[in-house]
């Protein structure tokens, strides 16, 4: 079990109650809001989930390659050039983007039972989450292998000696452990870094295409990776579900904690901090929900971009009443419904709500 910190989270102002991006060595510390009295207590202990060789989360791995050179391999015709970046499809991205640049999005593989789909080709998000609600199946993530990711590296070789693997957060998948393994094999011949986004979706999809912007204009891996880290505290996820069976089975909450509320019919108030979903609070009616994330985004003085995801395409009355009240906060910034995919679906059920912000930065490089 997760011993309490004494903070209920990073934009928390309690007295002594440090924000985890305060620590010596990083980018950027989060601004706190004026006050989150009431988030100060979580739902329960909690467990990381970060893979060790103490304590691995093992998931079956199975992966198919599309052997097709990537945009990015045809304009360099061979030559070694630009840095080239490498995700995975827990990303949220436009595809006219990742085709622009090059991108090369690793496929996830979600299997539900004895069968195993490949990400959005064979088994789209929306038809995931109905199945889910439906069946009520708990959906494995299987990610790719060192051995295809070696293989990957290898290809990618031959028309650049620079690569950045920019994944979804290392405590939610085994996406960034798997990759670093493949790297190794490649010291001395090619400078392949590994990078812990600590989000994923639309968080992961900004980093990703901020980075390979830098990279089509040919900006040094260095300086990449450095605004990158620098982009990372400035993403926020916060979440809501009914479903408290997932969430136990993800070591967030217990399984008293489970059963108690669902007896009681109560919402768990969820963030994402450093890459771990994390319970803050619980509230118990659609409304007080909708309150919550309203709160949340009303104490940013600028937000740069942000979406609201949810398990349907179909704006709800909730997300068009959570819609309605951004607008007033933030008037003229658009907040799109997105459908978040399986690896937050395998956390958080088939009926969760959430709001991502990214609210920019001050240092940035040129895009």
């Amino acid at each position: 079990m997760k011993k309490s910190s004494g903070r209920c989270w990073k934009r928390c102002t309690q007295p002594n109650a440090r924000s985890s991006r305060c620590i010596t060595g990083r980018t950027s510390a989060r601004t706190r809001p004026k006050t989150w009295p009431a988030w100060c207590n979580r739902i329960g202990p909690t467990r990381k989930l970060r893979s060790s060789a103490a304590n691995s989360h093992t998931i079956t791995t199975s992966f198919r390659w599309n052997n097709r050179l990537t945009n990015c391999e045809r304009r360099s015709g061979g030559s070694v050039s630009k840095v080239h970046i490498v995700t995975d499809s827990a990303v949220t991205i436009e595809p006219s983007v990742v085709e622009e640049l090059g991108i090369t999005v690793v496929p996830l593989k979600v299997q539900i039972g004895q069968e195993i789909y490949q990400d959005e080709e064979e088994l789209d998000h929306e038809e995931l989450l109905l199945r889910m609600a439906r069946e009520r199946v708990r959906p494995a993530i299987v990610g790719p292998t060192a051995e295809d990711f070696r293989r990957l590296y290898n290809r990618l070789t031959r028309h650049t000696d620079q690569i950045i693997s920019l994944h979804s957060s290392a405590r939610l998948s085994l996406v960034c452990r798997e990759a670093r393994k493949a790297a190794r094999e490649f010291m001395g011949r090619c400078d392949i870094v590994i990078m812990d986004s600590e989000t994923l979706s639309l968080g992961l999809g900004i980093l990703v295409e901020q980075a390979a912007r830098l990279a089509d204009q040919s900006v040094p891996l260095s300086d990449i990776m450095r605004h990158v880290r620098g982009l990372i505290p400035h993403v926020y996820i916060v979440m809501i579900t009914k479903t408290m069976d997932y969430l136990e089975h993800s070591g967030l909450i217990s399984p008293a904690q489970a059963i108690l509320g669902t007896m009681l019919n109560v919402r768990p108030f969820l963030t994402i901090e450093e890459g771990e979903i994390i319970p803050l609070e619980k509230v118990r009616s659609h409304d007080r929900a909708i309150d919550k994330l309203i709160e949340f985004a009303g104490e940013f003085s600028t937000i740069e971009q942000m979406a609201i995801f949810q398990s349907t395409p179909y704006p709800t009355e909730r997300t068009k009443m959570l819609q309605e009240r951004l607008e007033s906060i933030a008037p003229g910034q658009e907040a799109p419904i997105l459908l978040y995919g399986p690896l937050l679906a395998s956390h958080i059920g088939p009926d969760g709500m959430g709001l991502i912000v990214y609210e920019g930065t001050k240092e940035a490089l040129s895009i």
